[in-house]
């Protein structure tokens, strides 16, 4: 199922450019003009930071924490407000808009990248109270680094210009891509994600062979490839799997795709997405994935499919007629059952030989939906 919300129908502010979630549930949207928005399930709410704002400069990421706080990154620094109070505030240049660019540590600290040339210390460990760098005294053979992402074995993948890194330990491994060896200067990897399998996906920006949707593997980035699928023919800004284990990826022109094996889906303007340009792809704790567009904010869930049979306490599998009362009770006429099924799910039955006679069913529930 799928929903969109545009700025031409009024249902979004603006073009969206990640979104993060705070342990209280709420979502939270940041614009392509650095504005925040809070959404509480209907509408896009602007949240204003009157009292950080002489602390960092335009915001250009947003994450939720564990502990209920929510991080703002600007380009000269990083702000934590909780209770609404700042409860951490560090000066960190060269942090470049891409939702790409941090990683939560199992222990809840961050892992930040910074992607602007010129940058020595690329890779930056934040905890609440103190922010230390890293780069190539510590193992780091590349910079800038546009994205990053957890290894699950204490280790990290870093996305360059022009190569996929594995550091861990001060000691790293680099990947060049042939594609991007002239690259200079230029995004290059935009986007990681690790499948359920340990597998290492890398969207590029660029587009060509061994570019665009990739994959780490044999010890080389190769595009993704099918018999009815080539992923080097799209630019890549967005990666994400989803609990199902689906990839979602987000490009740069072409919408949404979603890849579950070798099977590829595709979802664009076309099919009602509110732009082909999307930003950050995102799945909140119910399971939606929520893709921020040039235009907008689309979100995509399967609808839940609850299933009532004999195993559960019908009369019968032989459901002739099902009618729901006011206050959210479902009235079943079954072959020889009136069944009762309640708001939390339990099931009652008025049977044949216990109150109900045989023949009356049908017409019993019709005169239940002439009184509601």
């Amino acid at each position: 199922m799928h929903t969109s919300s545009r700025i031409q129908d009024g249902s979004a502010p603006s073009g969206m450019y990640t979104i993060a979630q705070t342990s209280d549930g709420f979502l939270w949207f940041l614009s392509s003009r650095g504005d925040i928005y809070r959404f509480d399930g209907v509408q896009f709410r602007p949240w204003r930071l009157p009292a950080d704002a002489g602390l960092i400069d335009r915001i250009r990421n947003i994450v939720g924490d564990q502990a209920g706080g929510l991080w703002a990154l600007g380009a000269n620094g990083i702000v934590r407000r909780k209770l609404g109070l700042v409860a951490s505030h560090f000066e960190l240049e060269g942090l470049m808009p891409n939702a790409g660019n941090i990683s939560e540590d199992p222990d809840g600290s961050w892992w930040v990248v910074r992607g602007e040339n010129g940058i020595s210390e690329p890779v930056c460990h934040i905890t609440e109270s103190a922010v230390k760098c890293f780069g190539k005294s510590d193992g780091i053979p590349i910079s800038p680094i546009d994205a990053i992402l957890a290894d699950g074995r204490g280790g990290f993948w870093l996305g360059g210009q022009a190569a996929l890194v594995h550091w861990h330990e001060g000691v790293s491994e680099m990947y060049p891509i042939e594609g991007l060896k002239s690259n200079t200067g230029a995004p290059g990897i935009m986007s990681l994600a690790r499948g359920p399998d340990g597998s290492v996906w890398v969207g590029i920006v660029s587009k060509g062979s061994g570019l665009g949707l990739a994959r780490f593997e044999q010890s080389s980035v190769r595009s993704f490839v099918t018999q009815t699928f080539d992923g080097s023919k799209f630019g890549v800004f967005a990666l994400r799997f989803d609990r199902e284990g689906n990839l979602w990826v987000g490009t740069d022109n072409d919408g949404v795709f979603r890849v579950h094996g070798n099977a590829v889906d595709h979802y664009a303007r076309a099919e009602g997405l509110s732009s082909d340009f999307v930003r950050t792809l995102f799945e909140d704790r119910e399971g939606i994935v929520w893709a921020a567009t040039s235009n907008g904010v689309d979100k995509f869930h399967d609808p839940l499919v609850t299933t009532f049979s004999a195993v559960e306490g019908l009369g019968k599998d032989w459901a002739v007629g099902v009618s729901a009362s006011r206050d959210g009770t479902i009235w079943v006429a079954n072959a020889e059952s009136l069944d009762h099924i309640e708001k939390n799910g339990s099931i009652s039955s008025i049977r044949t030989g216990s109150g109900l006679p045989g023949s009356q069913v049908s017409s019993l529930l019709e005169d239940h939906a002439g009184n509601m």
